[in-house]
């Protein structure tokens, strides 16, 4: 037997809604998400805004499937907006969760300390809801997508670990984030066309495959290529740059000065990509 539950959710955020704006969006499992930003005053001319506030609501057999199901929902819809605001949404916390369902007397609830956020006031990036419907309705349309939904979560780490004089560490995620989106790239790109073709047309050498390898050669080189290509737009520097500081950072193999000099040549390009 399943109940109706409601999670809900909080975290700082760099993106923001204004204080009369909020966004829900309808998933088919079937659940519905509410966003909006917490704005609070503190003795200032206007109110400041503070966390990042997500309520899920849907069926679940019990409190625990609830929260194991709404909390993937509620960080999936955070990174959407982390990455139409390009602005960093902070790890979201489960706050309180509770059965929900009409009539009942006694409820099962779950409430956790979340700390409440500086009340001195940090920078931000206000998103409209009318650049977000447009987001989510073109994410919806194409189903589930779990290569863009690792792209967009990666792009959200990203953000949150950017800063000046670290940037091999944001590097590091946008690289993950190219990995992935360049697939989807690449079959939009192919469409029905033959890969092997494609891949020849674009001077790969399809033949040279060895025996047992557990990728063809061609495959990985038509990779590169579509890294290269499309998500680099051929910018070859910045490509060779951050393709070495990602190896040297994640095998070991340099110092983190050096992987440092690289990614500060490519960090920038890559975000712009």
């Amino acid at each position: 037997m399943t109940a109706d539950y409601v999670t809900v959710l909080r975290a700082p955020s760099a993106a923001l809604l204004l204080p009369d704006q909020g966004f829900e969006i309808n998933f088919n499992d079937p659940a519905r998400v509410r966003l909006r930003s917490l704005w609070r005053e503190q003795g200032l001319e206007h109110p400041v805004p503070t966390d990042l506030w997500v309520e899920v609501s849907g069926r679940a057999a019990s409190l625990d499937e609830a929260v194991r199901r709404h909390s993937p929902l509620a960080r999936g819809v955070a990174s959407v907006l982390a990455f139409v605001a390009n602005a960093a949404v902070e790890p979201l916390e489960v706050e309180l969760a509770y059965d929900a369902t009409e009539g009942r007397t006694e409820r099962e609830y779950l409430q956790l300390f979340v700390r409440d956020s500086s009340p001195i006031p940090s920078g931000g990036r206000v998103v409209s809801t009318d650049r977000l419907q447009p987001c989510f309705d073109a994410t919806l349309a194409l189903g589930p997508v779990p290569r863009l939904q690792r792209t967009l979560f990666q792009y959200d780490l990203a953000l949150r670990n950017w800063q000046i004089g670290t940037e091999y560490q944001s590097l590091d995620h946008l690289w993950i984030a190219a990995e992935n989106i360049v697939e989807l790239l690449l079959d939009q790109r192919i469409g029905s066309n033959d890969q092997k073709e494609f891949a020849r047309a674009h001077g790969i050498a399809v033949d040279r495959e060895r025996p047992g390898a557990p990728r063809p050669r061609w495959k990985q080189e038509l990779k590169s290529w579509g890294l290269r290509e499309l998500v680099f737009e051929g910018d070859r520097s910045a490509y060779d740059a951050a393709r070495t500081a990602t190896n040297g950072y994640e095998h070991g193999f340099l110092d983190l000065n050096d992987v440092q000099q690289q990614a500060v040549r490519a960090t920038y390009a890559v975000f712009a990509s």
